[in-house]
C-alpha cells in the first residue's frame, strides 16, 4: 500500500512543478505587455496579455495563446518576420562600408 502512495506523491509533485514552470515562463513572456504580474496560471496570463492588445479570442483554444502572443509586439502590432540576409542586403552593406569587400567568403 505504501508503494502506491509514494508513486502518487511523486506524480503529483512532478505535475505541480511542471505547472509552476509554465506559469513562470508565461510571466516572463507577458512582462512587456502587462508589466510585473503575480499569481495566475499560464493560460490566464497569456489570455490577459492578448486581450490587452485587443485580440478577439472567441473560438480560439487556450493552448494557442502562447503562439499568438509571439506574433504580436508589445505595442499591439504584428511582429515583423526576420529574414536571412540576401544578396540585396549584402550590396547595401558593401555600399555603406566598402572595406567589407575584402572579407573572404567561406
Amino acid at each position: 500500500m505504501r508503494y502506491g502512495l509514494d508513486e502518487l506523491t511523486e506524480t503529483l509533485t512532478k505535475a505541480a512543478m511542471a505547472k509552476a514552470l509554465e506559469a513562470e515562463t508565461a510571466r516572463r513572456e507577458v512582462l512587456p505587455f502587462l508589466g510585473e504580474t503575480f499569481g495566475g496560471d499560464a493560460e490566464a496570463l497569456y489570455k490577459e496579455a492578448l486581450e490587452s492588445c485587443g485580440v478577439d479570442l472567441a473560438g480560439i483554444p487556450p493552448d494557442h495563446y502562447r503562439s499568438m502572443l509571439r506574433l504580436i509586439t508589445p505595442e499591439g502590432n504584428l511582429a515583423k518576420p526576420s529574414f536571412a540576409q540576401d544578396s540585396a542586403a549584402r550590396k547595401t552593406l558593401a555600399a555603406q562600408c566598402p572595406a567589407t569587400s575584402r572579407i573572404r567568403k567561406a
